[in-house]
This record gives structure tokens, C-alpha cells and sequence, in this order.
């Protein structure tokens, strides 16, 4: 399909700016706000030609209901025809990425994808045709992994779910769905505009598991307006009886631009009340044999173990998405009509970037180290770095030894780690290692 995008197309576009974008993505902490481009094509396709990806995200955008929480870009629209034309675009996209991916002669590491993540708005927005399409063009370039380990994920709307949805995305490989539950509270779904009832979120694990879908993931929301620690465990144990793989919980924040509530004038919790969310939190999955994943995530212990890939590895395509390829860190366009124009014309869509110097590769290692696993292995980092921990973030240390308590988190002689506590923090401890000048 060709041609421009109908301008007569009813389109609400509620995404953030770019600005927020990469103050809020640890992908981008190492420039903050940066507003220049640093890298060329050139220099994109020299680093693409050494590094294979071992992570690929896709942003769909799409989703027929406007929802009052939503995290990055997403545009409300009920005409098929704008995402037929981004399909058309993702796919131009993957093919230019996909071209310097071919050859291999330079490469010594298999191009095997450990993680393929489809999300956004709602990914099932498309129709299947043009799911099973985008993943073909993955699969030309890319080598898609059988692995049980894998960590094939979609988004999945439970509003429209159905059998013949899990059925497709099981047959285009996903082993992972996630639902987007935020909370069962029937005053909590009100501001969201959410109306999931604990019955169609049971009926969607039923109809994920007939498909032969095994890991059901759950993402909630917590510290918002009118939830209650009450309300909040009630939620928790009404899900907890569904058994999901993993559940995520995204502390609420009014300031990120990513929330719109129907009622404004809803008084916000204070920071205890926050904080006792986090600890009923990390009690109640600790009680039901799930343990601490990431920062925000809890996992079942018999869920499949599962190493994330490493951070200089991702690449991300489509509206706003991030990458980071070696020492390049980008992203592409984070508006609708610029992203198709510019695929069209170039076949990329970045629209910003910045190639990281050693320190800030450094930094970004540890941010993402902090994101994912909690820690940050001294010898692993006097290993990869040719330095030791302790001696290059002597003043980051002082400094955070100063603004935390004990209870936040543990340097020792092996490892520097968050607390159960602390991994609440994961964001605010590594904005501070990011933000002090290093000294070494």
C-alpha cells in the first residue's frame, strides 16, 4: 500500500514528547533532554555491521480506545487505514535494518533473537495478516529462536481478546502474552477508563492457556488516586489466584505526561502511602514463591530462568522506539506523519542520537544492570571495564551514602546491590550515579 496518510481520518494522537521520552527511558539516560544528533548513517551502519542484536522491540501505537493511562505514543483511531500504511512502513524499516544484518562474514556470534517484545497501544489492533507480515520480515533477517527460554512477548487488549487472537499469536511464536490490568478497583478503573471485571481477566488466562500459551505476564499500577493499601492487596490477591508469570507494578507518576485521569481533582497519595504499597508488594509475592526479577517485576520461581540480553544489544523499530547498538544509543521519530514520510525517503526513521563515549558506556551499563538485575557484579564490571567499581564511582558512593539510608542498598566487597527496599529506588539511585561527574 502507498501513498499519503487521509487527513480526513479520525486520529487522537495522546503521545509524549520525545524530550519526556528520554528523560523517562533509562535507554537514554545518558543524554538526558539532549537535542542534537551526533551520529550519521554511516556510522550507524559501520556499528550495525559488527553488533547483532540479541533484543528487538516493535511499537504499535494503535488502539481504538482512548484509556487514561498509557506508556509513550499511542493514537486512538478507528480507521484501519492508518495502520495498514504504518505496517507497510515497519516493514520498510526491518528490511533497512535487516540489509547490513545479512551479512554475516564479519561476525563470529549466531544472530539468534533471545527476546522479541510486540508492544505499545494494542499490538492486536492489526489484523492477524499483517502480524504474521511484520514477523516474516523479522524472520528474513533475523534468526528467530525455538528455545523454551525465549522470551517471545505481545501486548494483548483483554477488551477484545479472544480464541482465534491466541490461537494466531501462539502460531506466529509468541510463547508470552502481557496483560495491561492496572488494578480491579472498580473506583481506581473509573479514572483510568478501564472497565476489566476479575472475570474477563480470568476468562483471557483461560483462553491464553487453550492455546497452548503457558506464561501469562500482568502489569499493574500502583500509587494512584483513590487506591488504598486495602484496595491495592485485594487486587494483588484476586490475581495471585490466577497464577500469572510474572507480574510488573509501574508507580504512578503524574508528571511523565504518560496520565490522564477523568477526575483531576483526586487527591495524590503521599509518599508513605507509596512506599507501603511497595512493601505489601514485595511481601505478598515473596509469600506465594515469586521472587524479585527486576526492579518492579516479580517472577515464579518455576517460571522459565531467563538471562536478559545485554544492553548494547537492543534495537527497537517504530514510532519513538530506542535502540542501543555498541556505543550508539537512538530514536526514531515519535511522530506518526514524520516516522511513515521519513521510512518512505530513507528507509530509517531515527531522528536522534548520540554515540557514547566510555564513561557514559559505563554509566549506561550499570543503569541497565540496576534496571534488570539489581546489582552490579564487581568483577564482572573490573572484567568488562578494566576498572574497579569502588575506585570509579568513589564520589557517586559518598554522595549516595549521604542521601540513603542502609536500608537502600549493599556495597560490599563482591557485588553492589538494592535492598528489597531499595529496588523500589532502582530509578533514583541510578539518576544519581548518572548525574554526579566522575572522578577517577
Amino acid at each position: 500500500m502507498a501513498g499519503s496518510i487521509n487527513r480526513n481520518a479520525e486520529v487522537t494522537n495522546t503521545g509524549i514528547s520525545p524530550d519526556i521520552v528520554r528523560a523517562e527511558n533509562p535507554l537514554l539516560w545518558c543524554r538526558p533532554l539532549l537535542n542534537s544528533n551526533e551520529i550519521d548513517e554511516s556510522l550507524l551502519q559501520r556499528q550495525l555491521a559488527t553488533f547483532s542484536p540479541q533484543s528487538l522491540f516493535l511499537d504499535i501505537p494503535f488502539t481504538r480506545d482512548h484509556h487514561q493511562y498509557h506508556q509513550g505514543n499511542i493514537i486512538v483511531t478507528r480507521q484501519y487505514s492508518l495502520a495498514a500504511y504504518y505496517v507497510d512502513a515497519l516493514c520498510k524499516e526491518l528490511n533497512w535494518y535487516g540489509q547490513h544484518y545479512a551479512d554475516e562474514s564479519s561476525r563470529t556470534e549466531p544472530q539468534v533473537l533471545q527476546q522479541l517484545s510486540i508492544g505499545g497501544a494494542t499490538p492486536t489492533f492489526l489484523l492477524a495478516d499483517d502480524l504474521a507480515r511484520i514477523l516474516a520480515c523479522v524472520d528474513n533477517f533475523f534468526t528467530l529462536s525455538s528455545d523454551d527460554a525465549r522470551r517471545y512477548t505481545i501486548k494483548i487488549d483483554a477488551k477484545t481478546f479472544n480464541l482465534d487472537i491466541a490461537y494466531a499469536v501462539r502460531e506466529l511464536g509468541f510463547n508470552r502474552v502481557i496483560f495491561y490490568v492496572e488494578d480491579f478497583s472498580p473506583d481506581v478503573q473509573m479514572l483510568l477508563n478501564r472497565k476489566y471485571s476479575v472475570q474477563k481477566i480470568e476468562s483471557c488466562f483461560a483462553l491464553a492457556k487453550r492455546a497452548g500459551i503457558k506464561a501469562i505476564d500482568v502489569e499493574l499500577v500502583y500509587g494512584l488516586p483513590a487506591q488504598t493499601r486495602t484496595s491495592f492487596l485485594t487486587t494483588l490477591q484476586q490475581l495471585a489466584r490466577l497464577e500469572p508469570s510474572n507480574v510488573s507494578l509501574h508507580q504512578y507518576n503524574p508528571n511523565n505526561g504518560s496520565y490522564g485521569l477523568n477526575n483531576d481533582d483526586a487527591p495524590a497519595l503521599t509518599r508513605q502511602e507509596v512506599q507501603q504499597m511497595q512493601t505489601a508488594a514485595t511481601e505478598f509475592w515473596k509469600n506465594r514463591n515469586y521472587y524479585p526479577k527486576r526492579s518492579n517485576s516479580f517472577e515464579q520461581y518455576r517460571s522459565t530462568q531467563y538471562s536478559w540480553p545485554l544492553a548494547n544489544k537492543h534495537l527497537g523499530l517504530g514510532l519513538a522506539a530506542t535502540s542501543n547498538i555498541g556505543n550508539l544509543v537512538w530514536q526514531n521519530q515519535p511522530d506518526l506523519r514524520s516516522y511513515i514520510r521519513q521510512v518512505n525517503r530513507t528507509g530509517n526513521a531515527w531522528c536522534w542520537g548520540a554515540a557514547l563515549d566510555r564513561d557514559e558506556q559505563i554509566l549506561h551499563f550499570v543503569t541497565q544492570r540496576l534496571f534488570n538485575h539489581c546489582k552490579v557484579n564487581k568483577a564482572e564490571f573490573r572484567q568488562l571495564w578494566e576498572l574497579d567499581f569502588d575506585q570509579f564511582f568513589a564520589t557517586q558512593l559518598q554522595t549516595l551514602q549521604s542521601l540513603c539510608d542502609n536500608q537502600t542498598f549493599i556495597n560490599n566487597t563482591t557485588d553492589f546491590y538494592l535492598t528489597e527496599t531499595g529496588r523500589w529506588q532502582a530509578a533514583e539511585v541510578a539518576a544519581a550515579l548518572n548525574s554526579l561527574k566522575i572522578k577517577h
